[in-house]
């Protein structure tokens, strides 16, 4: 009796365990199936999302056409607008540099001519002029950046090489470039600053505490008739008088025995520096000849914005640019002399 009993149990044990075993297995699956669902239906509203979305951007906010590259003709540039100068004068510049600027592109790769030479000149004159960045120019002659940036560093270099003829010291010191009857100085030094952005490495050598900036400097001699005769860049770490001995101007004046008005941040026995014991007199005439190169340097910062707004590109090309736009007011300046008569 109790065996047949205890066969019961165990009969109605098993029984359950299969029971047990086949309801699991149902919930497993179910759940199973309904994240399978859930998840389709995410995708699916996501979707949905997703594509009514693009429907209102596209009716409301319809997508901007590409505009077409390509070379813009030299009559549809206004060349005094952009460049600062009158059509004589980019004739004049164009004609120094056409040689260069007609040849091909040299390099590891043969790079396709975009613009036609002249508006490539006229795009060089305009960065110079204005200081934009390459998306404002590439919108303005309807280019790309990249190009705007090959162009810029393909013209450069001709520009300060068919202009270095510009600026030259006079092949003689004559008493006709004195000041008459006055220290018998034949022109003034002074020293400019070209603030740019900071650049690494050896970005402290272009940075000074007192200005609490980064530029370059550039030193400019200038006969009393106001055009330069000399123009040096250097890092802007240095002061007026250590770029007066850097350059040699030091010892080039001791040797031809000439003289330089000069300000106050200049010490040397050929400068005509102010001094207050001197007679009022004196002392505004050596204001009256020392400011030409003042006028100078200002003239520069006003007309050029890579000279007067801060610059954003490597130091050296900063000072190939700031000697390329000294060499283009040189120009200028004798076409409109600052001073008719000494």
């Amino acid at each position: 009796m109790e065996d047949i009993l205890f066969l019961c149990l165990m009969q109605l044990f098993v029984t359950n365990v299969v029971l047990l075993t086949e309801m699991h297995m149902m919930l497993t699956n179910y759940v199973n199936t309904t994240k399978v669902f859930n998840r389709k239906q995410r995708k699916l509203r996501h979707q949905m999302k997703f594509k009514r979305f693009r429907v209102a951007q596209q009716e409301y906010k319809p997508r901007k056409q590409k505009t077409k590259r390509g070379s813009i003709a030299i009559d549809s540039v206004p060349i005094l607008a952009r460049t600062g100068l009158y059509s004589d004068m980019f004739e004049r510049i164009y004609q120094l540099a056409k040689n260069k600027l007609d040849a091909p592109h040299h390099g590891q790769k043969s790079v396709r001519r975009t613009l036609v030479p002249r508006v490539t000149l006229a795009l060089g004159l305009q960065f110079l002029h204005d200081n934009l960045k390459g998306r404002q120019l590439a919108d303005q002659y309807n280019i790309s950046t990249s190009t705007v940036s090959r162009e810029i560093q393909y013209v450069m270099p001709i520009l300060g090489d068919v202009l270095h003829g510009q600026i030259s010291w006079p092949k003689q010191f004559t008493k006709k470039l004195c000041a008459p009857g006055f220290e018998n100085a034949i022109g003034a030094v002074d020293c400019s600053a070209h603030f740019r952005v900071r650049w690494h490495p050896g970005s402290l050598d272009y940075y000074r505490t007192d200005y609490r900036d980064f530029f370059l400097y550039a030193q400019v001699v200038s006969g009393l008739e106001g055009l330069p005769w000399s123009v040096t860049i250097c890092a802007g770490h240095n002061n007026d008088q250590g770029i007066f001995k850097l350059t040699g101007l030091d010892q080039f004046l001791w040797k031809n025995k000439l003289k330089l008005f000069a300000d106050n941040g200049y010490s040397y026995i050929q400068l005509v520096t102010p001094n207050d014991e001197r007679s009022k007199t004196w002392q505004l005439q050596q204001k009256d000849h020392r400011v030409v190169v003042e006028n100078v340097n200002a003239a520069v910062a006003n007309k050029w914005g890579v000279a007067r707004e801060c610059f954003r590109g490597s130091p050296e090309f900063h000072a190939l640019c700031l000697l390329v736009v000294y060499q283009l007011e040189t120009m200028l300046l004798k076409e409109f002399p600052l001073r008719l008569t000494m």
